[in-house]
């Protein structure tokens, strides 16, 4: 039974790992070849366009399933199982609440800096005399940070990559401490997604989707990305404390 719920998570982690490449490789195309976006001969631009800024930038909407899909239900599935259980009589009850903690943690990050650095490099690699960050015009897809991006762009697309990875370990944490309430798989993955969504539609700088792809709105500074990481990951984290105080 051991070996299958691991062999399940990290099927569940590989997949997450592919959507997101094939989510970034397509959106990156259709940018391309369909819409004819300014400034696609620019790495950056075309990394923000393909992680949020385009039309066809799924990624930037579906990402927090993506980091939560891995391991963000795996408390609910212990308890259905009947694994929690037998894990509390196996080893010490704290272990089990800071493991789920932490690999929770890792594979969001993982789901989401993966396809990001893998896609940033096959970008340079492709395009390694990247052009002007602006076009002719002096309009650019790249509103966030731009000045940095601008002088150091291996060293902007590495804080992007960074930046995802914390918004994946928070969005997974947050989606493991809702688990402890909803004790539901799919109400699990649904909830971070519809909060985020709500966040979009209500607007101005608490949208969380900007978490991931920062440049979608030009005035975000990046202590605001990181504070909205920070709350959600605080959440996440004292909703798991407080089931962890409450199973003792």
């Amino acid at each position: 039974m051991k070996i299958n719920y691991y062999l399940k998570r990290h099927f569940f982690l590989l997949a997450s790992i592919v959507v997101g490449i094939v989510l970034l490789f397509y959106a990156d195309y259709r940018a391309r070849n369909i819409w004819f976006v300014i400034g696609m001969d620019n790495n950056i631009n075309a990394l923000m366009t393909a992680m949020g800024c385009g039309l066809d930038s799924w990624m930037g909407i579906f990402f927090p399933v993506l980091a939560t899909v891995p391991f963000a239900t795996s408390y609910v599935s212990d308890q259905k199982s009947g694994y929690f259980s037998s894990q509390r009589l196996r080893k010490h009850h704290k272990s089990y609440f800071i493991e789920k903690l932490w690999k929770s943690a890792l594979t969001g990050s993982l789901s989401l800096a993966v396809p990001v650095a893998f896609f940033s490099i096959y970008l340079w690699m492709n395009n390694p005399c990247s052009a002007s960050l602006y076009d002719e015009s002096g309009d650019t897809v790249t509103s966030f940070m731009t000045h940095f991006a601008e002088e150091n762009p291996k060293l902007y697309m590495a804080l992007i990559v960074l930046l995802t990875a914390i918004v994946g370990a928070s969005m997974a944490v947050f989606a493991l401490g809702i688990s402890t309430i909803v004790k539901n798989e799919f109400l699990t993955l649904l909830i971070p997604f519809g909060i985020c969504i709500l966040s979009a539609i209500l607007g101005d700088k608490n949208n969380l989707l900007l978490t991931f792809c920062p440049s979608e709105q030009a005035d975000i500074s990046l202590y605001r990305v990181l504070i909205m990481d920070l709350i959600v990951l605080a959440i996440g984290v004292g909703l798991w404390i407080y089931e962890y105080r409450r199973k003792e």
